[in-house]
């Protein structure tokens, strides 16, 4: 084994932690081999295309090839005409699909789309498995060599629309170079207009770490028309209509513990809204007027029935009796199916009962199947549902009936319905407001009408909480019904919060104002990007056959409006929300209190710089006013951070919500410390022991300690401990028992010697740490033989 030498032994011994490769393709400079040459209306061979298209079907699988260098192994396997009247301005497209595969494995496949007017290249996707191959750390390429292949490729493939583009950096602020698997960095360019940025219009391309093009996409409009920026509000002016007319709102969340019983949090969030540029008025996504959106009414103005004091615990006798009162079944339903389910819920320790029932209706195959799901504890009807299997198209009268239910004829009745399945929580359950009117000859070709209903509770909004109905349009009758209400114990009155000023001086502060074009439908009506409800041809052939009028329903085109909308400026590396008893922002995963990612003012130059930007986006190492004091000595627990950072793939210590209810390992590491979940992650990754009461997590550390830490991180902590195995070559062991650890980490160069000596007493500065764990990240993927992942 000693003949072997270190790098052999560890690189046959090494276990790591790394995801399956989606290895792409093998030459960055072949993705695009030339500048298509697109000759409009030419049939290529004897096939004419199948619709009326200026680019034909053979076309446009040469210009696929031409745009996208296909892999040898990979063969055409599909291909498909669309009329993309959903992506803008109803343009049609080709789209082909290659794949390569046998009969043992599947490699990968490619997608590309190309219009079918122009022969423009819309959109590719490649994912080209190669089993055999293994993450490198760092990337080959980095971030700006990534973003330099993008802009290239853009410039190439897009030359007239190049110069209208503005790099986004949205993913640039809070990217993180991969600690382990396959790097991928995204890059968004949106359109220019007059000056301005329209983000709906832009190219978005994707290069992975070894500098391939694994990922285009084109959403581009040049027949839409934009109005001049003439007559508009200033950034400033657009600042203060903002902090003016923000709205905050208040809501209970969960922190994200899968273990152990969780009490809510009460948080403030803000209502997203956009400030029309010229008059400074506040508009919903939809570009309708904020003033127009009708207020929100609970479905009872008083609590109908009080919550059981004790589980009912229904019987499935008793639970079919709740469901053939509150929703008469029909004479001949038959009871098909009764099952019983048993959930329990992470966040409170509880557990729901239900009872699953389903009937069947007549001997016809055609009638209506019911299902209904019944809350054992509180007698509530969870869920409703009767479907018909009758083909849906067979009576085009009754399509075009307008006699059936208005709108607010059906929110009534949604309402009434309720009170009578939900009483005990009908005045917590607000209809969401429709934004806008739905004219009676759109509603007539609508049989059903679904109402959303969001429960609040004394005012405050609950995460997830919420009723969906939907009612047959003519006669009004329940066809669905969908509640997720929970029996979580919320407070019996509003928390004491910080003010609503104070709240939305603090959540506007994490965003800039910027200066957009948005599109959306004529008088705020539907999504502002292209939401048309009926394609052109089938509008078309609807007014040919009489079917409907020209003037109802026709698509419409999408008009453009400037606007003032909020650009986050600020990251947070961790899901974060704003505590509305504190005003501080805290981590939903252990309730701390965090700050935004802010970049250190003292590591500029220094030669561990990369190693310690790493660890600082992985927040391994803390940034304090501004430092991180790169040449002070690090504790044990910084320590402790940085590594599981590196062995867990940055993520936080796995399964960091089970410690909620765990006993703290060490008498100085309670609860309440900032390293207990690392620590007592670390314990259960049998990277560090519990061999005495304390950890002392503010102590430094010695060289020596480090390597044990690092050889244990690596899975050798067994293969060091063989006595004489390794030799050690450092001339200032004497003493030292851990002399094949340090032999191990000399050998692989993660650590190595200074003038034939390790130091093993001396003290490891943050900036040692650093490139101490960024050469372990390196070295362990070198000696990495396989892409499956193994765990660690």
């Amino acid at each position: 084994m000693k003949k072997l030498g270190i790098a052999s032994i560890t690189s046959i011994m090494l276990l790591g932690s790394v995801a399956p490769v989606s290895a792409m393709m093998p030459e960055a400079a072949n993705v695009m081999a030339v500048q298509p040459d697109i000759s409009m209306g030419k049939t290529i061979g004897n096939e004419e295309a199948p619709v009326d298209t200026k680019i034909n079907r053979e076309r446009a699988i040469e210009l696929a090839k031409q745009y996208v260098k296909i892999p040898d192994g990979f063969t055409l396997q599909g291909v498909g005409y669309n009329n993309a009247y959903g992506s803008g301005s109803g343009r049609g497209t080709w789209n082909m699909n290659f794949n390569k595969q046998d009969q043992k494995r599947y490699y990968g496949n490619i997608n590309v789309s190309i219009d079918s007017d122009t022969g423009q290249l819309i959109s590719y996707y490649i994912n080209n498995y190669d089993p055999d191959k293994k993450p490198v750390f760092p990337p080959k390429v980095d971030l700006e060599h990534a973003k330099q292949i993008a802009l290239d490729y853009i410039a190439k493939t897009n030359p007239t629309e190049k110069d209208q583009l503005k790099y986004y950096d949205q993913f640039e602020q809070g990217y993180r170079k991969p600690l382990t698997g396959s790097a991928q960095y995204p890059f968004q360019y949106v359109r220019v207009v007059n000056g301005v940025v329209f983000p709906q219009n832009s190219i978005s391309v994707t290069v992975d770490g070894e500098g391939q093009i694994i990922s285009y996409n084109m959403q581009w409009d040049s027949q839409l028309t934009f109005k001049t920026t003439e007559n508009k509000l200033t950034t400033e002016q657009a600042n203060e209509q903002f902090k003016k007319l923000a709205e905050s709102r208040l809501q209970y969340i969960f922190p994200n513990t899968p273990i152990g019983k969780a009490t809510p949090l009460i948080s403030y969030q803000m209502e997203p809204f956009m400030i029309d540029a010229q008059s400074g008025e506040a508009l919903l996504y939809t570009g309708a007027p904020r003033s127009a959106r009708p207020a929100s009414i609970a479905a009872s103005d008083k609590q109908l029935e009080e919550f059981p004091k004790q589980p009912l615990k229904l019987t499935k006798e008793q639970a079919i009796e709740r469901v053939s009162k509150l929703l008469p079944l029909p004479a001949d339903a038959k009871l098909e199916n009764a099952s019983y389910q048993e959930n329990n819920d992470p966040r409170t320790g509880s557990t729901s009962i239900q009872w699953d029932l389903s009937w069947s209706t007549g001997k016809e195959k055609d009638n209506p199947s019911i299902h209904a799901t019944v809350d054992s504890n509180t007698g509530a009807v969870l869920r409703y549902s009767k479907y018909n299997y009758r083909i849906a198209s067979a009576d085009a009268t009754a399509a075009q009936d307008t006699s059936g239910l208005s709108y607010d004829q059906l929110k009534e009745k949604a309402a009434t319905y309720i009170q009578k399945l939900l009483p005990a929580y009908a005045h917590e359950l607000y209809l969401e407001p429709q934004i806008y009117d739905i004219p009676v000859e759109k509603m007539q070709y609508m049989p059903n009408f679904n109402y959303s209903f969001r429960r609040i509770v004394n005012g405050v909004y609950t995460e997830y909480e919420s009723v969906n109905i939907n009612l047959d349009r003519k006669t009004g009758d329940i066809q669905d019904f969908y509640s997720n209400i929970t029996s979580i114990p919320y407070p019996s009155e509003k928390p004491k919060v910080i003010s609503d000023d104070d709240a939305k001086k603090i959540l506007l502060s994490q965003y800039e104002v910027e200066l957009q074009y948005i599109t959306f439908m004529k008088g705020g009506m539907g999504v502002p990007y292209y939401g048309s409800t009926m394609a052109m041809d089938k509008y078309n052939l609807m007014v040919a056959a009489g079917e409907i009028k020209p003037s109802e329903e026709a698509p419409q085109k999408p008009e453009t409006k400037l606007v003032y909308n909020l650009k986050s400026k600020v990251q947070f590396r961790e899901p974060s929300f704003l505590d509305a008893t504190t005003g501080e922002w805290k981590n939903r995963e252990t309730i701390q209190v965090i700050k935004p990612v802010s970049a250190p003012t003292d590591i500029t130059g220094h030669p561990a710089e990369e190693a310690l930007r790493l660890m600082i986006d992985y927040q391994a190492l803390d940034v304090v006013d501004g430092k991180v004091q790169p040449d002070g000595l690090i504790t044990r627990g910084e320590m402790v951070k940085m590594l599981l950072a590196s062995v867990n793939g940055g993520y936080y210590p796995m399964a960091a919500g089970a410690y909620a209810e765990r006993t703290a390992s060490f008498s100085d590491v309670a609860k309440d410390n900032k390293y207990f979940a690392y620590i007592e992650n670390a314990i259960d990754l049998n990277l560090i022991d519990r061999n005495s009461d304390t950890f002392k997590p503010d102590a430094t550390l010695t060289k020596s300690e480090m390597a044990d830490l690092i050889v244990r991180a690596l899975g050798y902590r067994k293969l060091a401990q063989v006595e004489g195995l390794f030799a050690a070559s450092a001339t200032d062991l004497e003493g030292v028992k851990n002399k094949g650890a340090i032999s191990i980490l000399n050998g692989l160069t993660i650590m190595p010697l200074e003038a034939g000596k390790f130091k093993p007493r001396e003290q490891i500065t943050r900036a040692q740490a650093a490139t101490t764990f960024y050469k372990f990240l390196q070295v362990r993927s070198e000696l990495q033989d396989s892409p499956i992942n193994r765990g660690w």
